[in-house]
């Protein structure tokens, strides 16, 4: 059974966000949260640690009757500003859902895995400030979503191990124990390209989009409980539904 809903969430504010003169010393994958990046982090998990309890507990009977367990699935970038932004709400839901008060009340589970195909796009190894600029620039003549930097990637190729990660994910909604909710913790462009293969989008209409602020979620969700089977509609998050729903974006599995 799927679950009830999928929020996607970019890191905090990272170094490189306030920096970008750090990507010339440190791997992409090494930039660690700011300080404030790590005040956001855990705002968004209460954040959504609040919505969890709010719609998953609306009516009580049901749900200690109802085989899809309470909490979370975590899956986040091995990044390591991801992975930091991930802890906050990791920490705050295993304390939570396996204290005894509430897991012998209810069925609940609670996971977390890393996993490399949630990574940024790659622009290469160490970026150099005045050539990264000229790339940019380069990046918009050519197109966003095709354009592949030098020892880095393409859109596209995001886009391929996207499709992967989701094949895992899909399996995984099949296990008895997954709960219902799916928490992942990534990029901005990797949530855009995770959309674009989602709904469907032409490249055309991923390039009109453009990147979560950081710790900006948006929220999947499937209409009932009552319908194991329905199609995830766009909830909530900075993509408006006018556009979303212009786009006729709809996935089924």
């Amino acid at each position: 059974m799927k679950p009830i809903r999928i929020i996607l969430v970019r890191h905090g504010e990272s170094l490189g966000n306030v920096d970008k003169s750090v990507y010339n010393e440190m791997p992409d994958w090494a930039v660690p949260l700011t300080d404030k990046g790590k005040e956001q982090a855990a705002t968004v998990a209460d954040k959504i640690l609040a919505l969890m309890q709010k719609e998953d507990l609306k009516d009580k009977m049901a749900v200690q009757h109802d085989p899809m367990p309470l909490g979370a699935w975590v899956y986040s970038s091995e990044w390591v500003r991801a992975v930091q932004t991930a802890a906050p709400f990791v920490e705050k839901a295993t304390s939570l859902y396996l204290k005894p008060s509430f897991s012998d009340c209810y069925k609940t589970s609670i996971g977390y895995r890393e996993d490399p195909r949630l990574r940024e796009q790659e622009w290469g190894n160490f970026q150099e400030p005045e050539a990264t600029k000229a790339l940019r620039r380069e990046r918009s003549r050519f197109g966003t979503f095709h354009y592949r930097f030098p020892e880095g990637e393409s859109g596209a190729d995001v886009y391929l191990r996207v499709s992967s990660f989701m094949d895992t994910l899909y399996r995984d909604f099949e296990k008895k124990e997954c709960p219902r909710n799916i928490v992942i913790f990534s990029h901005g462009l990797t949530i855009r390209i995770f959309l674009m293969r989602w709904f469907q989008w032409s490249f055309k209409e991923y390039e009109k989009v453009r990147n979560l602020p950081n710790c900006g979620t948006v929220i999947l969700e499937r209409p009932t409980i009552c319908k194991p089977c329905s199609d995830y509609f766009y909830k909530e998050g900075m993509y408006g539904k006018k556009f979303v729903l212009k786009s006729k974006l709809k996935y089924r599995a």
